[in-house]
């Protein structure tokens, strides 16, 4: 499946709310401890699905990360739950759901 800029998985939408995306940024941070897959990388937020509490963040560059944000900070370097993508593309062939 080839993804333009504008194509997401079904449930998707684009985060176009500069609130919303400092927002949520903030609330990665807060909650991924220091063994994080994530931790101390830049991270941006692109989309979230509309009915789970799954975000998509462009990581360092060219990556993307899905995350399933906890609402809690957590200790265990597991949480939030992150699935980290080569590309757009190559998350979009997940369908946007994680293992």
């Amino acid at each position: 499946m080839d993804v333009t800029p504008t194509e997401l998985p079904e449930g998707w939408r684009w985060a176009a709310d500069p609130e919303e995306r400092r927002s949520l940024e903030a609330e990665l941070v807060r909650e991924m401890p220091l063994e994080h897959v994530l931790f101390g990388r830049s991270a941006r937020l692109l989309a979230r699905h509309e009915g789970r509490d799954d975000f998509l963040f462009r990581i360092d560059g060219s990556e993307v990360a899905q995350v399933h944000l906890t609402w809690s900070v957590e200790t265990d370097p597991f949480f939030p739950h992150a699935e980290v993508h080569s590309s757009l593309e190559a998350w979009a062939r997940t369908g946007g759901v994680m293992k």
